[in-house]
C-alpha cells in the first residue's frame, strides 16, 4: 500500500493584517511555498478577528490575496470562549458568505466557484487543516 500523506502544517497565525502581508510576502516570493495549493503553510487569523463582522473581512481581504483560499486554516477558535463558539461560527459563515458573494458581484469570482470558496472557507478548510 502506498504510505500515508504527511501531516498536513500547522498554520501561521498573525497579530494584524499588516504582519500577515508583511510575513507571507516574504514566503509568496517562491510561488512554491503557498499559491497552488502547496501545503507547506496553512495562515490561521487571530482570534480576536472572529469577535466582529469587520475584522473577519480586514483578515479575508489582507491574507487571500497573498496566500490563496486552499492555504487558510479556516475558522479557529479555543475553549475559552466555550459558550460564545455557536455564534461566533455563525458570524464566521455569515460574513464568509457576503465576502464571496461580493467577489461575484465585482466580476471577481464566476458564481458557479463562489459556492465552493465558501464552502471551502466556512467549513472545509478547517476540517484539512486538523485532519478532521
Amino acid at each position: 500500500p502506498p504510505p500515508p500523506p504527511p501531516p498536513p502544517p500547522p498554520p501561521l497565525f498573525f497579530f494584524t493584517p499588516k504582519t500577515a502581508s508583511e510575513i507571507l510576502s516574504g514566503l509568496v516570493g517562491s510561488e512554491m511555498c503557498i499559491r497552488d495549493r502547496y501545503q507547506s503553510v496553512k495562515v490561521g487569523s487571530p482570534l480576536w478577528f472572529h469577535e466582529n463582522p469587520e475584522g473577519i473581512k480586514s483578515f479575508l481581504d489582507s491574507v487571500v490575496g497573498l496566500c490563496g483560499i486552499h492555504n487558510l486554516a479556516g475558522y479557529v477558535d479555543n475553549a475559552n470562549h466555550f459558550l460564545q463558539i455557536p455564534s461566533r461560527h455563525k458570524i464566521w459563515r455569515k460574513v464568509v458568505s457576503d465576502w464571496v458573494a461580493r467577489l461575484v458581484l465585482e466580476g471577481r469570482v464566476q458564481e458557479k466557484d463562489a459556492y465552493e470558496m465558501a464552502k471551502q472557507l466556512a467549513y472545509t478548510a478547517v476540517k484539512t487543516t486538523y485532519n478532521l
